[in-house]
């Protein structure tokens, strides 16, 4: 017995004799070197935070813009070396028509917002509806979300037709017209 407890406290003796190396722990535990699932999921939960509403927001537009939009430049990347894995590329489709969707959703329903995500991702401002022949006009319509911001302001304005604009016109000339009638009689009475 008196063996063991001697060989017990050599034991001790040599634990604390080994020093500790933090940088070595925090090496293996880097995100670097874990595996590709959880890099993804670390990625996924700073995303969260980061375009979050509010406290454990997870499924507002612009945590699910965020999460499409870094899984679009993963499968991207993915497909610079698998060209035609076209399987995968039905895939992709269907995210860059959702992102879509919502960009247009939060486009119509949060102007600023809207911007915030636009900028934040390096996304272009090519969501808005289009007139007949923007296409062709040089720069029509695409742009930063600052041009956009500055383009239309904190809400989206409505296009209106050459038909629509002159009777807006009509009603503006009109009013105008009542207005200056009534100062008229204000005056002489």
């Amino acid at each position: 017995s008196i063996e063991s407890t001697s060989e017990a406290s050599h034991a001790n003796e040599d634990a604390a004799a080994i020093p500790t190396q933090p940088q070595l722990v925090d090496q293996f535990i880097a995100a670097v070197n874990s595996g590709r699932r959880q890099q993804l999921q670390q990625r996924k939960v700073e995303l969260m935070q980061e375009y979050a509403r509010a406290e454990g927001d997870v499924g507002s537009p612009e945590v699910q813009i965020a999460l499409l939009t870094d899984k679009i430049r993963d499968m991207s990347s993915h497909f610079m070396t698998h060209r035609k894995d076209y399987h995968s590329m039905r895939g992709l489709q269907g995210m860059l028509n959702q992102r879509r969707k919502l960009l247009a959703y939060l486009r119509r329903d949060n102007f600023p917002r809207y911007a915030f995500v636009l900028h934040n991702l390096g996304l272009k401002d090519t969501y808005a509806k289009q007139e007949r022949y923007d296409k062709y006009r040089v720069g029509s319509r695409l742009g930063t979300p600052a041009e956009a911001l500055k383009r239309y302001g904190n809400q989206p304005q409505k296009q209106l037709s050459p038909v629509q604009r002159k009777q807006q016109q009509k009603q503006q000339q009109k009013q105008q017209e009542q207005q200056r009638l009534q100062q008229q009689k204000l005056g002489t009475a």
